[in-house]
């Protein structure tokens, strides 16, 4: 409560995207990034008991909002857009 006083009820999957995005900004320039992100969607699936195509999609919605929320404050919305284009394959 004292996090988030009012609390939000929603998709539990989305969550992950925020995970999916990190270490920001490192993440889009490491080697096999798709192999990355396919083999956390793996492990996140069996331990979070949600489907994995589930669990891509919703970090692809995810990484979308990054990249919109950067454009936003003026920033670069590159590493959003990148992330996007990976999550994308894995859905």
């Amino acid at each position: 409560i004292a996090i988030d006083p009012k609390g939000v009820v929603g998709e539990g999957a989305f969550e992950v995207g925020a995970l999916m995005l990190n270490p920001v900004p490192d993440l889009i320039h490491w080697t096999g990034l798709k192999d990355i992100q396919r083999q956390r969607l793996t492990i996140l699936a069996e331990e979070l008991r949600i489907d994995q195509e589930r669990l891509a999609a919703w970090s692809f919605v995810r990484a979308v909002l990054s990249a919109v929320w950067s454009l936003a404050d003026r920033g670069n919305l590159n590493y959003g857009i990148k992330v996007a284009e990976v999550l994308r394959e894995l859905v």
